[in-house]
């Protein structure tokens, strides 16, 4: 079981990247427009720090995922200047990983998860049904 002081760190970055962003927003509407394009394009840099460490891991891996698109994302949105759209990318970015984190059975090497029905351990597998067409 994970300790108080684990499941709080994983909360961290997704609340850390929610205060930034809600910041930015306070900032726009009080038409500080400037130091809410900081807040927001500050939440997108570190997070895209965050998913180049995951796209050089994937890429050692030889697997390429949704880590090129997330970091494709982040880049874009701030080389155009889309900074909100950049801290939108790390919000979704951030709540998914956490999601990730804290579902039941993570980082438990477990049985492979596989995509068809399984059959209980100690139980008969059962008979597969024959096509009717053959």
């Amino acid at each position: 079981m994970k300790g108080r002081w684990h499941r709080e760190r994983e909360f961290a970055p997704l609340a850390t990247l929610t205060v930034v962003v809600l910041l930015g927003a306070g900032l726009w509407l009080a038409d500080l427009r400037g130091p809410a394009n900081v807040c927001w394009a500050s939440a997108a840099l570190a997070t895209l720090l965050v998913t180049l460490r995951w796209l050089i891991q994937s890429l050692r891996r030889h697997r390429i995922g949704v880590d090129v698109i997330a970091t494709l994302a982040l880049v874009t949105s701030l080389l155009v200047g889309e900074y909100l759209a950049g801290a939108v990318v790390a919000l979704m970015l951030a709540s998914g990983h956490t999601l990730e984190t804290l579902r039941p059975g993570a980082g438990d090497p477990g049985p492979a998860r596989t995509a068809g029905p399984s059959t209980p351990p100690g139980a008969a597998p059962r008979p597969r049904r024959r096509d009717p067409g053959h």
